[in-house]
């Protein structure tokens, strides 16, 4: 029980001080802070320890391997659902992030022809914008461009 508090804090510091290095576009750092945390321990508790490690390491340009965590994050971001972290509205918006942005590094390898998989996935999501927490939407923006731009714009509808 001492031990699970004791990572637990350690765990939310660690991804605190993630966030801050994010925010100021210090990728290098933000990957070694959130390396500090214990990968089992992130499996039951931090779904954002794979988003941000799949984020990370694709401006890092190690594209292998941010395919690996954000396909790791769809199960952790089914499992944060299950225990009421997230709600299903949070849960297909980030499983729609972690696709898309699979599906830009796939375009940018040239491996097209692995993405039809995930394309069949993206179409079997719904979820309502004005739903999804404000600090979700904002710290996993879709790098696709024109469908960031499409969800910002329901969002301010929504909002009025």
């Amino acid at each position: 029980m001492i031990i699970n508090l004791y990572n637990t804090i350690i765990s939310l510091y660690f991804l605190r001080k993630c966030d801050l290095h994010l925010d100021k576009k210090e990728y290098r750092k933000a990957y070694n802070v959130i390396n500090k945390i214990n990968k089992s321990f992130a499996k039951d508790l931090f779904y954002r320890y794979y988003l941000y490690n799949g984020f990370i390491l694709f401006m890092l340009e190690k594209f292998d391997n941010s395919i690996t965590y954000f396909n790791e994050s769809i199960s952790i971001i089914d499992k944060a659902y299950e225990k009421n972290m997230i709600n299903s509205d949070e849960r297909d918006y980030l499983k729609e992030y972690s696709y898309r942005t699979i599906l830009f590094m796939f375009k940018y390898l040239d491996e097209l022809y692995k993405s039809k998989q995930y394309l069949s996935e993206i179409d079997n999501l719904e979820y309502d914008i004005k739903n999804v927490k404000k600090s979700l939407f904002y710290r996993f923006p879709f790098v696709d461009i024109k469908k960031w731009d499409i969800e910002t714009e329901r969002r301010l509808n929504d909002s009025k």
